[in-house]
């Protein structure tokens, strides 16, 4: 999905891609990784003049397999039902 208005330009857009290299200083795992992020771009003079955007670093840990995915986190932390 795209919006755009005035000078601001809005895309959501999906990633996909096997970590096959060296990612924030972890070694390949060989696993897939798939999200969706939010960019936003400022134009100027027909072009990108400033770019930012948001994902879910969180989501690719855990599909690394770095960090516990969120149901387990949960069910062990303060949030978990107690008997």
């Amino acid at each position: 999905d795209m919006i755009a208005e005035g000078d601001q330009v809005v895309l959501e857009w999906r990633y996909r891609g096997t970590h096959t290299g060296v990612y924030e200083g972890v070694a390949p795992t060989g696993r897939v990784m798939l999200g969706v992020a939010i960019s936003i771009y400022t134009i100027s003079g027909g072009r990108i003049s400033a770019a930012r955007a948001v994902w879910d670093s969180g989501e690719v840990w855990q599909q690394l397999g770095l960090i516990p995915d969120t149901q387990t986190i949960l069910s062990h932390g303060p949030l978990a039902p107690r008997s």
